[in-house]
């Protein structure tokens, strides 16, 4: 519904062999159209927040839609392929969503 609460959160698995322990690589690129965003968080690998192989990284983000009508929303991480990995089709998400208006 437009101008209400939305919350949006991806979630990205680490499939790599090795342990994610920099932000190095993790680029990101969204796409939520018409999406007033409020607030926006993420864990980001570190020496104290080490992303083993099989782990997670989560990105959120909180905000409003401000027009009604179908969104493709989409999420790409590691848009220039820094990093080295054997399936490059799973870094993008993509998901069509319909937003509507009071009354619909």
């Amino acid at each position: 519904m437009i101008n209400q609460d939305c919350f949006i959160n991806v979630k990205i698995k680490n499939n790599s062999s090795y342990n994610l322990y920099t932000g190095a690589g993790l680029d990101i690129l969204k796409s939520f159209p018409d999406l007033a965003i409020a607030n926006a968080s993420s864990t980001m690998p570190s020496l104290a927040n080490v992303i083993s192989p099989g782990g997670y990284l989560y990105y959120g983000y909180e905000g409003k839609f401000l027009t009604p009508g179908e969104k493709q929303l989409s999420f790409t991480i590691d848009p220039d392929d820094t990093l080295k990995q054997n399936n490059l089709a799973n870094n993008v998400l993509s998901k069509k969503i319909s937003v509507y208006s009071p009354g619909d």
